[in-house]
């Protein structure tokens, strides 16, 4: 088994003063143990960071995690959500990514079986699906977590401990909060005003830290801000955050990010002027950590190149044309001046590219009512296979091979993943990484 476990943990949510020890007890079948780790969650602009405790080997077949929170709080253990519990100590089967806890009565075991159940009802809902199919997955979901959440309360032998029904709601909640933007995620067909309104009316955030600290409520917060709150306010920054729901300061924060990350993939939606004043503007009012500063940083320093003539940096690109001749710098300059351009990063080896490709079998491509026309720069390595790909909108003009990875530009511009996207107007770079689709 490969696969090795990342533990997220917020402490964040005030129930309990006093620390009190956490032991958590992973049985690994086949006496092997995959690198197992605790991660802490400071950050809300990451889902992963580099702080990363490991558990400790007990024996052939059984690992540790000892720990001393002072508060009820949600982790993730492989693809499980996972109740941090002071005082409680947790003993289980780690296989396959999951964690199976021992004991039944336990409010781990409670949680995985709520997941599961939440699982099998959204199963009819995948890629491809209609609004419809959506619409009628959604109403069995709210049926069922009504069901559940009502034997969590109004139940006596279901659960005696308030807080972790507090806790257990909250995720529920935010279970139906993921749901509701999966017709985002999955690329499907919806209305986004009825997805809207369905939204608002179904999701309720009553403890706003599980929300930084369960994966599920992270990507809800993400893709609602991102594809419908921003679209709303016509990418207009403050206006998008006046939902209450975004009141709360951590989350004003995590959607800050998200911002100007969308502005900069969407590439035309914002002047470098009209970035770097809003980026000032955030970042006044924020009070940001260490990683938090660096983060923004980062993004500060994509919102300086909005506009930057492209075409000394390319140069650097050892580009081979479809007759096996190497393009000159002038030649490299000409490719990216004048109109506005799609460079395409892609490979022959690369499905999502491939994909994509086949979807729009273009020369050509209109975005925001402005055609750009698309460079195809494929990193094979192997000409052969290169040439071998013969759709009817690749030519000698706008079809080349990089023959170094290793230069300047790569580095410069992060292309370490295909298919990858750069969206350039007149010359300008507008957005670094273009999300095209």
């Amino acid at each position: 088994m490969k696969s090795f476990l990342l533990f997220y943990l917020t402490l964040a949510f005030p129930f309990l003063a006093f620390s009190q020890t956490f032991t958590m007890k992973c049985h690994i079948r086949d006496k092997y143990i995959p690198s197992l780790y605790f991660t802490t969650h400071d950050n809300v602009y990451a889902d992963l960071l580099a702080n990363r405790v490991p558990f400790k080997k007990e024996n052939d077949s059984v690992c540790v995690l000892n720990l001393a929170p002072r508060k009820i709080s949600f982790a993730q253990i492989g693809g499980d959500a996972v109740l941090v519990i002071p005082g409680e100590n947790p003993e289980g089967l780690f296989e396959r990514t999951h964690f199976e806890p021992f004991d039944t009565g336990s409010a781990n075991f409670k949680l995985m079986r709520i997941s599961a159940g939440i699982t099998k009802t959204i199963v009819d809902y995948s890629i491809g699906s209609s609004f419809n199919r959506f619409l009628s997955v959604a109403s069995r979901l709210r049926k069922c977590i009504d069901s559940i959440t009502y034997r969590l309360v109004h139940d006596p032998h279901s659960w005696k401990d308030s807080q972790i029904t507090l806790a257990l709601k909250e995720y529920l909640a935010e279970k139906l909060a993921h749901f509701l933007v999966l017709p985002v995620l999955f690329g499907n067909p919806y209305n986004r005003d009825q997805l809207a309104a369905i939204i608002r009316r179904d999701v309720h955030i009553n403890y706003p830290e599980y929300w930084l600290q369960v994966q599920s409520g992270r990507i809800f917060l993400k893709n609602y801000y991102r594809k419908i709150l921003l679209p709303e306010a016509g990418y207009d920054l403050m206006k998008s955050q006046n939902n209450k729901i975004f009141s709360y300061e951590p989350f004003k924060k995590l959607v800050t990010y998200q911002y100007f990350l969308e502005c900069l993939e969407l590439g035309t939606v914002k002047t470098r002027f009209e970035l770097t004043h809003d980026w000032e503007e955030a970042e006044a009012g924020m009070v940001l950590s260490n990683g938090e500063k660096k983060t923004m940083q980062d993004v500060y320093v994509n919102i300086q190149q909005v506009g930057q003539d492209i075409s000394e940096m390319f140069t650097a690109l050892p580009l081979i044309n479809t007759d096996g001749r190497l393009l000159t710098d002038k030649e490299k300059k000409a490719l990216v001046s004048g109109s506005d351009i799609l460079i395409d990063f892609w490979a022959s080896w690369c499905v999502p590219c491939r994909q994509a490709m086949e979807r729009h079998r273009a020369e050509n491509v209109v975005i925001s009512h402005r055609e750009y026309r698309i460079i195809y720069l494929s990193i094979d390595e192997n000409d052969k296979l290169w040439k071998a790909v013969k759709y009817p909108f690749l030519h000698s003009k706008n079809s080349f091979r990089i023959t170094g990875p290793d230069n300047s530009f790569i580095r410069e511009f992060g292309i370490y993943a295909i298919p990858r996207y750069i969206l350039i107007m007149k010359g300008g770079i507008v957005s670094r990484d273009f999300g095209f689709k």
